[in-house]
């Protein structure tokens, strides 16, 4: 009589779990992760931060492992520091600590996810500010998706090698037209003489 009854027990409890996993509501589509700033300097778990990062699963807001670091040359050296990442009060939303330094080539690097799985944000700074944040990722099923991936060490180099062109390019003497403002300065010089001829003419 106990082996139908606990079998009947066993069932009715395997339905009752498939009932709540089916009602539990599925995540669809791909991670996101983006950025914040300024930061509420009100809130306690916000306050001070350089900017905040948003993780999401689709829509979504979702704790996730979140790591990053800035990446650099400063005086022609490869420099590489840890951020400080914080969860704040906020599901899916992490505060990050860093100071910026005003000289050399700097970018961000945050990750989220495991693996080759996640998504990834880069982000430029020029002078010890924010210039530009970007989220390589793609399109799929037509445009239904759009799919991130994670930072990779190429992107980090490509990024810096672009950050130490343009600094170079900003030099004393090799800003953008400086060589057109010479030119033109030489051809005065050699016009001024030319003239006083033909006025002697």
């Amino acid at each position: 009589m106990s082996t139908p009854m606990l079998r009947w027990t066993v069932a009715m409890a395997a339905v009752v779990a498939g009932g709540l996993t089916a009602a539990t509501p599925a995540h669809a589509g791909p991670p996101w992760i983006s950025l914040e700033m300024p930061a509420n300097p009100h809130e306690a778990s916000t306050r001070g931060a350089f900017f905040l990062v948003h993780t999401y699963h689709h829509g979504t807001p979702v704790e996730y492992a979140l790591s990053g670091s800035a990446e650099g040359i400063l005086n022609g050296r490869r420099q590489t520091q840890a951020l400080e990442i914080v969860a704040t009060d906020k599901p899916g939303v992490y505060a990050v600590r860093y100071r910026p330094a005003a000289q050399g080539a700097w970018v961000l690097v945050l990750n989220m996810g495991q693996g080759n799985e996640g998504a990834g944000m880069l982000v430029t700074l020029r002078q010890g500010q924010v210039a530009s944040v970007q989220v390589p990722s793609r399109e799929v099923e037509g445009g239904r998706w759009i799919v991130p991936r994670r930072i990779t060490s190429e992107d980090v180099e490509a990024a810096l090698r672009q950050q130490t062109a343009m600094l170079d390019s900003n030099l004393p003497g090799n800003s953008p037209g400086s060589n057109d403002a010479l030119l033109v300065a030489g051809l005065g010089l050699v016009l001024i003489p030319a003239s006083r001829l033909l006025r002697r003419r």
